[in-house]
């Protein structure tokens, strides 16, 4: 699918329309789950089986979280702000999409446990298709399961400007967009389903490189 925004262009470029992103609802939106200052033996191992880290993993992975979670506010959940922060990418709108995935449950706070499922496949541990999941998820802009030129174009944009500093035409990119809806989207039906999505990138797994996230501490918690 190619690399993901590049440089801006004059106001007399048309720019896609972002769609909005699924909210839960004010009367529905659960509370985050919150630990104390050290995880309990069940809390390590209900984390571990979920998660896919190791016990020792899931116990370092929590005095970094707690570091993250109380850059801004000590109140043991991550906000969108102390999330850019941590990955160094403040008003990225790359980072603001991943923030917006690993928030599952979509009150928009990262807790614990979402943090770990979140992360896991940017680890060793990950599988492929933990990956491919991940990243459908954060082209998916609005959430209905299959991602449209727009979308695509957004986090294309996105992409090549805050993590690869590339700068192309938006006709550059818009080709980009085509050749890939001719590759990818086999029923012609104008979006990406996740099995189309799945396909192409279990053919081209380097695709995958091009959502990551550079935080230091995973490579120090990992165990063999």
């Amino acid at each position: 699918m190619g690399p993901c925004g590049s440089k801006k262009k004059k106001n007399t470029e048309k720019e896609p329309k972002e769609k909005p992103v699924k909210k839960e609802t004010e009367e529905n939106v659960p509370e985050p789950r919150t630990f104390g200052d050290k995880l309990t033996k069940e809390e390590v191992k209900e984390l571990s089986e979920k998660s896919g880290f190791t016990n020792g993993e899931v116990k370092k992975l929590y005095e970094y979280y707690k570091k993250i979670s109380a850059s801004q506010i000590d109140d043991n959940v991550i906000d969108e702000q102390e999330f850019e922060e941590a990955l160094g990418l403040s008003g990225s709108k790359f980072a603001k999409r991943m923030f917006e995935v690993m928030d599952e449950d979509g009150n928009g706070e990262v807790d614990f446990e979402e943090f770990c499922n979140g992360l896991i496949c940017f680890t060793s541990k990950g599988t492929m298709e933990d990956r491919i999941k991940f990243t459908f998820q954060v082209y998916d802009l609005d959430g209905n399961g299959e991602i449209d030129r727009d979308e695509l174009l957004i986090m294309l944009k996105a992409c090549l400007n805050e993590q690869f500093l590339l700068t192309l035409k938006d006709e550059d990119l818009e080709n980009m967009v085509e050749q890939t809806f001719k590759e990818v989207d086999a029923d012609n039906s104008g979006g990406i389903d996740f099995t189309e999505y799945s396909e192409y990138a279990s053919k081209h797994p380097n695709i995958m490189k091009n959502l990551k996230i550079e935080l230091p501490f995973l490579k120090d918690i990992e165990e063999d």
